[in-house]
């Protein structure tokens, strides 16, 4: 005998939900060609897996100093401006 695994989803209610907000994920998910919920629960993903504000700051001071002078860094990136 087979049995189907169902895994639980949460439902989530959003009230005094602005408008143009709704309208705007309204509109991502029609230019996406999938739903608003397909829409929301990407963006909470995405917002609660970057880290706080403190975790990105404690790893960009664990970071070791780039040893190379600004002024080289600023014509390196005209370099590369200018070969476009």
């Amino acid at each position: 005998m087979m049995h189907a695994m169902f895994m639980h989803m949460a439902a989530l209610q959003v009230r005094n939900l602005p408008q143009d907000l709704h309208d705007r994920l309204r509109q991502r998910a029609e230019t996406e060609n999938r739903s608003i919920s397909d829409i929301v629960i990407q963006i909470l993903n995405r917002e609660l897996t970057r880290p706080k504000m403190h975790e990105w700051l404690d790893l960009v001071a664990k970071t070791p100093d780039v040893p190379i002078p600004a002024d080289e860094i600023v014509a390196i990136i005209h370099e590369g401006r200018a070969e476009r």
